[in-house]
């Protein structure tokens, strides 16, 4: 869907006087120096500096919202919501997380979220080796093993839960399209049996979208970013979208830190099994895809059949 851009179109002059007004108390006022768009993702944002009134310079990440559902039917819900992750759940945790200023609410209605803006920091699968990707199994593992108490919790009543319909739609049957005698199959197994599974287990607060694209590394520390998609549901996901793509020694490297994290000890044949289960749904979901390429189908069905020999 198209996502209003009229917040984006500000001046720079309009743009530090919301930013001045809303958050003056935190930033106080300040002028924009350069403005950098990033991407073309699901919501215009960009990277700001600016002169603060201290003389200080500070870049700012800004993300703005839209008017619409951007993401009917899956687990995007939006900057507001992304926002209260930031103010009222991330700072509840003894973890790193990146700097959050504030949610502003133009005249026009539509959301603004500031960030530190890391100018410096790259993305995880940016990083050569694989330190960085340890780190964020790390970073991953105490997230969850301090959300798992925190998932009935009445002040946290507002995040989001995956429900099972999600997870079979993902997996449906009936709109396989890869021609394979076994896809078919294979899905029916997941509806059936895996899901329902990996559902009767406790579950933590995840991020959602934890995959190398949405973790900034910054002075060899850990910043996952894009929390539209946090929600209740088995932790396993998070760890299955962060290794998705990588090469064997270095997801293994990756299981390792985070069960260290998690559980401060090795996983158990139980948790690796959920873990499969989870990488099979993420295949399922990914090959099921309308644009679906061919490279995508080459490389997700031979391992979505291969783990299905796992479990």
């Amino acid at each position: 869907m198209t996502v209003s851009s009229h917040a984006f179109a500000r001046s720079d002059e309009g743009l530090a006087q919301l930013l001045s007004a809303t958050l003056g108390e935190t930033l106080g006022s300040a002028s924009i120096t350069k403005r950098t768009a990033l991407g073309t993702g699901t919501h215009p944002k960009e990277l700001v500096e600016i002169e603060a009134s201290e003389g200080q310079r500070r870049h700012l990440f800004v993300k703005y919202g839209g008017s619409v559902d951007l993401d009917p039917g899956g687990t995007r819900t939006g900057v507001l919501y992304e926002a209260q992750v930031y103010r009222d759940l991330l700072p509840l945790l003894d973890i790193r997380t990146v700097h959050y200023y504030g949610q502003v609410d133009p005249t026009d209605r539509l959301p603004v979220l500031v960030l530190d803006g890391l100018p410096d920091a790259l993305r995880v699968k940016k990083v050569p080796g694989g330190r960085a990707m340890i780190a964020a199994a790390g970073w991953l593992g105490s997230f969850h093993a301090q959300t798992t108490s925190m998932t009935e919790c009445r002040h946290l009543s507002w995040v989001e839960r995956w429900p099972r319909s999600l997870l079979e739609k993902w997996c449906d049957p009936d709109s396989a399209s890869p021609a394979h005698p076994k896809y078919r199959e294979v899905l029916s197994y997941l509806v059936e049996h895996a899901i329902p599974d990996l559902l009767d287990e406790g579950h933590t607060i995840i991020h959602g979208e934890f995959y190398p694209k949405n973790i900034l590394f910054h002075n060899e520390e850990v910043y996952p970013i894009d929390w539209e998609s946090a929600a209740v549901a088995p932790s396993e996901f998070d760890l299955a979208m962060l290794i998705d793509g990588w090469p064997s020694e270095i997801r293994e490297a990756a299981r390792d830190e985070y069960a260290g994290m998690r559980w401060r000890r090795s996983a158990t044949e139980a948790s690796r099994r959920r873990l499969r289960i989870a990488e099979m749904i993420l295949h399922a979901r990914w090959l099921r895809t309308v644009n679906l390429t061919r490279d995508t189908a080459n490389r997700r069905l031979p391992l979505l059949l291969e783990l299905r020999q796992q479990v």
